[in-house]
């Protein structure tokens, strides 16, 4: 599966967010197969979180231009989310 994956992944973008275990392993796998992570949003991310990601994302080639956010969805961040995008 890999192999044949391998041609339609390798150097395409992607963004991912979920939870920091979910979104490290899969950025993982996906920077093996040659795809470019560019942003990892993480919805209950840490500080520690962030260094680790970072770290995994320095070793690949594939995912030196890849930003980061640890900080959760609360609406207080409003380049996250905007009040009228919200739902109660």
């Amino acid at each position: 599966m890999m192999t044949d994956s391998h041609t339609w992944l390798h150097g395409k973008k992607f963004a991912l967010y979920g939870d920091p275990d979910f979104v490290m392993g899969l950025a993982k796998f996906l920077m093996e197969l040659g795809a470019e992570p560019i942003h990892v949003l993480c919805n209950n991310g840490s500080k520690k979180w962030n260094k680790a990601m970072q770290k995994v994302l320095a070793e690949s080639p594939y995912g030196v231009n890849c930003k980061t956010y640890p900080a959760p969805i609360c609406g207080t961040c409003a380049a996250w989310c905007s009040p009228r995008s919200r739902t109660s």
